[in-house]
């Protein structure tokens, strides 16, 4: 999404629900179960995320931030697959079907193209959302 000069009302609002969203990730990293190269991958993804997040809100383009996107979400399916395996039920099958369609969205870019890669990303932001909603049960009764 290329504009010139300030950004419109939606850009802003979604470009905070996306800052909001990956900073809201920050704790459940800390507390969730994983090897310590998991919760680095974690980490490393909320961050660069939010930067990538900023260059969109600045209007840089479809062209250099998808696939700086969908390669970073690579970090973010070694955080869900790592915190999967440590995990039991239904939170480990959310998280590992969220982890190969985050990889999938990734992989297909170069052969589908970032547009078609990027609306691939909607099946894997929803099973990260549930995945997340079900760790949030098991911490809750623990």
């Amino acid at each position: 999404m290329t504009f010139v000069g300030p950004p419109s009302t939606v850009v802003v609002v979604m470009s905070l629900a996306f800052i909001f969203w990956h900073l809201l990730l920050l704790p459940v990293v800390a507390v969730v179960d994983a090897a310590p190269w998991a919760k680095g991958s974690g980490y490393a993804w909320i961050a660069i995320d939010n930067v990538i997040v900023f260059m969109s809100f600045f209007g840089v383009g479809a062209e250099l931030v998808m696939p700086m996107r969908l390669g970073v979400h690579l970090a973010a399916a070694t955080w869900v697959f790592g915190a999967s395996v440590a995990s039991t039920g239904a939170d480990r099958i959310a998280g590992l079907l969220a982890t190969i369609a985050l990889l999938a969205a990734s992989f297909a870019g170069p052969f589908v193209g970032a547009q078609k890669a990027g609306q691939m990303l909607g099946p894997s932001a929803l099973l990260l959302v549930i995945w997340v909603g079900l760790i949030g049960l098991r911490l809750r009764r623990t």
